[in-house]
């Protein structure tokens, strides 16, 4: 899977899985810095690359209870989107990309005082969260490997989180599945 190149076809290649195993060497994960920018209607995030620049921005629609947004490139072609539903019963945010479902986003029924999420993958089973979104201090495993690992992030005029990627992932699903959790664990 392509990691560092941001020049993304405009097709969805189903073959391949959003998440792999990570084979590279560990000292090889990208590092992403999201950054968001909360409006009354929406949720807008900037993405920038450490070191380097902007490689997406991120426009949401918060329409009271459905959720609208669109990850795009800085010359705003469409990279993905993610369209669901926010109510107490039913918190579940889908991710597409040209049309074809990548990853499930669901916020579980918390047994106790802790939200549990549920990424789940098409055709290759599902991706754990360990850890809280909330906090944004978490971890994402697939098949027993942590694949990216998400950190608070304190910045003087906005808020955000870091992202670290491992080799050989799609960064912008995993980074479709950050902005996802932290939506949904600070919508009520």
């Amino acid at each position: 899977m392509p990691s560092a190149n941001h020049s993304h076809q405009a097709t969805a290649d189903q073959s391949q899985h959003a998440f792999t195993v990570p084979r590279g060497p560990l000292d090889r994960h990208l590092h992403y810095l999201v950054r968001e920018a909360r409006l009354p209607l929406g949720d807008d995030y900037v993405i920038d690359i450490e070191p380097g620049g902007t490689v997406f921005v991120v426009d949401g629609k918060l329409l009271r209870i459905r959720e609208s947004l669109t990850i795009k490139d800085t010359q705003g072609a469409e990279i993905c989107h993610i369209q669901g539903t926010l109510l107490g019963v039913k918190n579940v945010l889908r991710i597409t990309s040209n049309d074809v479902a990548i990853a499930t986003v669901r916020l579980q029924a918390a047994e106790s005082d802790r939200a549990r999420y549920l990424v789940e993958l098409p055709h290759s089973g599902s991706v754990d969260v360990i850890g809280s979104p909330a906090d944004r201090g978490y971890s994402l495993s697939y098949d027993g490997y942590i694949v990216a690992t998400i950190t608070s992030a304190w910045m003087p005029t906005t808020a955000g989180y870091r992202v670290r990627i491992a080799p050989e992932q799609d960064d912008r699903v995993v980074l479709a599945v950050t902005v996802c959790l932290d939506v949904m664990s600070r919508h009520p």
